[in-house]
């Protein structure tokens, strides 16, 4: 055998010897094991901080609330949503272990923190979610106090990456519309009130009376009974409900009485305050909402009756 032989039979043995040496400081990782032992039903307390914004959740008798930085009921399914998908988080692989790549990955302060905290548990389960992968299909994170950076099914930043207000519950009313019996429109010079009588809808403004349209005042209660806030305001500031542009009082069989009342957020006149009774914040709505809020006697009445009681009166 050749010298030239000998020495590409060294060289082969060597790069197998390199190859089984880098193969071998890998770390072996099971596919599909979870990323966390988490139980979704046992999970009674979920804190996120993610940018400014710090987040306490805990779960009571009658769903979860937001337990700082203000007390306020969350919305149910925001958070179950995210206690649901803690149970699914799979491992695909492992990325990196270097501290150094953090940033890359969004692992670090960048990334969104969660503790889990669950009934009988001895500490809570602590991880970072970083930014998602590529294919919007996986999400890179890493486990509180950990260097070990795991590409994970599922794309999971969105699920947490939320601010206050997005864990808020934007309800204003959630009322059955078919139970309302009564609704005043008081306005400063005029009060419009609608009374369901004998199957009608009957429209009261000043001297005038007459039947509404049942699809007319429908509108009206379709909104007023299903309201949601776009933003809330939890200090008024300069805004102020001594002159409102509207107290709206309604009726529903079986609920407390409803008192809303609006006022402009600003000059612009672009968006709404509106101020419910019995509540500890204010709610903020767009002006096309307080715009249908906010109906005239005129507005219950159809167009083909108006014109016909005009005709009637110049004869």
């Amino acid at each position: 055998m050749g010298k030239r032989t000998i020495l590409l039979l060294a060289l082969f043995v060597l790069l197998v010897l390199v190859y089984w040496l880098a193969r071998s400081r890998e770390p072996v990782v099971k596919k599909d094991r979870p990323f966390v032992e988490v139980d979704s039903a046992a999970v009674n307390r979920l804190a996120v901080v993610y940018g400014r914004d710090s987040v306490s959740l805990g779960r009571r008798d009658d769903g979860w609330w937001i337990e700082y930085p203000i007390q306020y009921p969350a919305t149910q399914k925001t958070v179950c949503d995210a206690v649901g998908k803690l149970g699914g988080m799979n491992i695909e692989s492992l990325i990196t272990d270097s501290p150094a790549n953090f940033p890359k990955y969004e692992v670090d302060e960048v990334g969104v923190r969660v503790h889990v905290f669950q009934e009988k548990a001895a500490k809570p389960v602590g991880f970072i979610v970083g930014k998602n992968a590529s294919d919007y299909q996986h999400t890179y994170l890493r486990r509180s106090g950990e260097n070990d950076v795991w590409l994970v099914k599922g794309s999971y930043r969105n699920v947490f990456s939320k601010g206050l207000k997005d864990w808020r519950d934007r309800t204003i009313t959630d009322l059955p519309m078919d139970s309302a019996k009564r609704v005043e429109l008081i306005y400063p010079k005029e009060t419009i009130t609608l009374a369901w009588e004998d199957s009608v809808w009957k429209v009261q403004a000043g001297a005038k009376s007459f039947e509404g349209e049942k699809p007319l005042v429908d509108r009206l209660l379709r909104l007023l009974c299903k309201l949601n806030t776009v933003d809330f305001l939890d200090t008024l500031g300069t805004v102020s409900f001594a002159s409102p542009e509207v107290v709206i009082r309604a009726q529903i069989t079986g609920h407390e009485p409803l008192e809303l009342k609006l006022v402009p957020l600003d000059e612009s006149g672009e968006k709404y305050v509106l101020e419910k009774t019995g509540t500890r914040t204010h709610f903020i709505i767009y002006k096309a909402t307080a715009t249908t809020l906010m109906k005239k006697a005129e507005d219950f009445r159809s167009e083909s009756k108006a014109k016909k009681e005009e005709i009637l009166k110049k004869k």
